[in-house]
């Protein structure tokens, strides 16, 4: 079952019609604790707890793909308090990161983080050591977990979270040179980052990054100010595979996303639309727009659909996106951003369901 689940992961990718669509959802912190019933702070803190909770979410959906997969996971909080930003945690929330802007003058004065002895990045150095230590070689060989393993938060939104989003986002328009200086830096610090993340991964095979910025952001402040950037990351590492995450509402860019070099793209929302199905006709102008250049990963409402909703009509659901998004391969049926705490267990098994039955038409 596993290689066939690979072998329909890669036909999607590259445009090939798979025999049955993938299921790749993307699992971080907040979903997996509740599904465990532990607390959030527990999970962040404790390695060999937060590795065991990947695996069980794995060991409970073997049909599916599970992204990040097992990973260092710190949240958002990790690239930015490389930079100084002091971490805040909480019993059951992912850890927040406190600005360190105060002025404008003070991106100036910023210095570039060593990854092996600033903020979190050592901590996760570690965590990825332990992982290596206590996984089984099956969630490596078979799953391809860890190894090649690249994962960082994009440049746009550490950016944001050093300065506060706010300030960045003012400066845009009142400072474009200091941000332009912001992002040159912190754009060689995750270049830099996921170099260090090779010595123990490898070779990066796998590139996973999220940066919600967009959504905040006009067409032409997305171009010069995010495109350039996510770029260079990107190309940085021509050989891995690269998933970029953002479930905001990019639909004023949407045509420029294949434009990043990205070879998956995790969204959410892609028009404006107030019809009664959003969701539906947001993954019929995305799977219109951009389908043929880069492969669709989505888009059920992770909330109003997979949270609240029954199976059977979960179920419903899925069938309708698999009509529009599986011809033609380049897609994958996922949740429209990370899975929402308390997401039943019935209504994954019901998207599952759902490409069981696609498959034996």
């Amino acid at each position: 079952m596993l290689e066939e689940v690979l072998n329909n992961f890669n036909k999607s990718i590259t445009g090939e019609q798979p025999e049955r669509v993938p299921i790749v959802v993307w699992s971080t912190g907040p979903f997996l604790a509740k599904s465990e019933s532990i607390k959030e702070v527990d999970y962040y803190l404790k390695s060999e707890l937060k590795l065991k909770t990947q695996l069980s979410f794995q060991d409970n959906f073997p049909e599916i793909i599970s992204l990040p997969g097992v990973y260092a996971d710190f949240g958002s909080a990790v690239e930015p308090s490389a930079f100084g930003c002091p971490v805040v945690w909480f019993d059951n929330q992912p850890p927040y990161v406190r600005p360190i802007i105060n002025s404008i003058s003070d991106v100036l004065h910023l210095k570039m983080p060593n990854p092996e002895e600033n903020g979190l990045m050592p901590r996760a150095l570690k965590e990825y050591e332990y992982m290596w230590a206590h996984i089984e070689k099956k969630y490596v060989e078979d799953y391809g977990n860890l190894e090649g393993l690249g994962y960082s938060l994009g440049p746009v939104e550490t950016s944001a979270l050093i300065m506060g989003y706010d300030k960045f986002l003012i400066g845009l328009y009142d400072n474009p040179k200091i941000i332009h200086t912001l992002l040159e830096m912190v754009t060689e610090a995750i270049i830099k980052w996921l170099r260090v993340q090779e010595k123990i991964n490898g070779k990066l095979k796998r590139l996973y990054v999220p940066d919600h910025m967009p959504t905040q952001m006009s067409e032409s402040h997305f171009k010069e100010f995010f495109l350039p950037y996510l770029k260079e990351i990107y190309n940085e590492f021509p050989k891995a595979l690269k998933l970029y995450h953002n479930e905001g509402n990019i639909s004023h860019i949407l045509t420029e996303i294949p434009n990043i070099g990205a070879d998956i793209f995790h969204f959410g929302i892609t028009t404006k639309s107030n019809v009664a199905s959003p969701a539906l006709k947001d993954l019929e102008v995305a799977k219109k727009a951009i389908g043929d250049k880069i492969c669709l990963m989505g888009n059920l409402d992770p909330v109003k659909e997979m949270l609240f909703l029954p199976p059977k009509r979960v179920l419903g659901i899925c069938k309708s996106r698999l009509d529009v998004g599986a011809p033609g391969g380049r897609y994958f049926l996922s949740s429209a951003g990370g899975m929402a705490p308390g997401t039943p267990h019935k209504n994954i098994k019901a998207m599952i369901t759902s490409v069981e039955m696609r498959s034996l038409k």
